[in-house]
């Protein structure tokens, strides 16, 4: 049910930037194809509060875990073949907090991304480059109103 609050979320981005997005059917290995003919992974996640306990002192954080890989059979995975990977983060009220636009080659490997909301606040988080980055998909547009 979160996927569609990510997907919608996309669509309605990309309109107003004159990008077309269309959703392609379960069997592709991403989600939209682009006007622009770019492949789109949109991962969504709810905010989640993790718990660890370290040398008698319990430590708390927030943070947006998302899974990324197909699994064919338990012994192998399959890569994805997406060029960019849309990372929608939802706060506790399923609102969009924040969204990264990564490039598949950063993250195409990992079976999970996770993002540490008091990381962002510190600029200490790997993809906080990519924090509203719509210019990497929006930038080879070819849709026009037109279309």
């Amino acid at each position: 049910m979160i996927g569609l609050i990510g997907e919608s979320f996309l669509i309605m981005e990309l309109a107003k930037r004159n990008i077309r997005a269309y959703k392609l059917p379960s069997q592709f290995d991403y989600d939209f194809l682009l006007s622009n003919n770019l492949k789109v992974e949109v991962k969504t996640a709810n905010i989640t509060l993790s718990k660890k306990k370290y040398k008698n002192k319990e430590y708390t954080w927030k943070r947006w875990l998302f899974r990324n890989q197909k699994i064919k059979n338990k012994k192998e995975r399959i890569l994805r073949t997406c060029d960019y990977y849309i990372l929608v983060c939802l706060n506790k009220n399923k609102d969009v907090e924040q969204v990264f636009i990564i490039p598949s080659k950063i993250i195409a490997k990992r079976q999970g991304i996770t993002i540490q909301k008091n990381y962002l606040k510190e600029g200490k988080n790997l993809f906080l480059d990519y924090k509203n980055k719509w210019g990497l998909i929006t930038q080879n547009s070819t849709y026009t109103k037109e279309d």
